[in-house]
């Protein structure tokens, strides 16, 4: 049975390779982007030249593939961006497995020096059982997640 360190590094690794694939991916569809582009600007001139219905027909098509691969280039770059925020969710999980739970919240602004059992119970702060549970990222998360504790 694998640890779970070994589980967050084969899905860091994972979310990697899948990276790397999209980066690829970006770089072909950048080169057919340059590619429609440049055959709209040919297209369009042979129009203005000849006249030619066809040229401005082949030319309009040229222009709703552009924004097509606009669109498909976009759509990459989300997905890029997923996948490098799932590498680096691994890597810090990875990391606190390590004994280092600076990553994550402590909590300490939580803390309510007026309750009679907040410092005996330990759910706040450096060492204590919130950097354990809390995975929320946002203020908003943070404030609704603190009630449970």
């Amino acid at each position: 049975m694998a640890t779970p360190k070994e589980i967050y590094q084969s899905r860091q690794q994972a979310a990697e390779q899948r990276t790397r694939d999209l980066n690829t991916r970006l770089q072909w569809m950048s080169l057919f982007r340059l590619l429609a582009f440049v055959g709209i600007i040919v297209l369009a001139w042979r129009s203005l030249v000849t006249g030619n219905t066809i040229f401005i027909l082949a030319a309009l098509a040229c222009v709703g593939m552009f924004l097509y691969l606009i669109r498909f280039y976009d759509r990459l770059q989300q997905d890029v961006r997923f996948y490098k925020a799932l590498a680096k969710l691994n890597a810090d999980e990875i990391i606190f497995l390590e004994g280092n739970s600076s990553h994550f919240a402590s909590g300490k602004e939580f803390i309510d020096p007026h309750h009679p059992y907040s410092y005996d119970l330990d759910l706040f702060g450096d060492g204590a059982l919130y950097p354990y549970l809390n995975r929320c990222s946002t203020g908003f998360g943070k404030k609704h997640s603190q009630p449970i504790f």
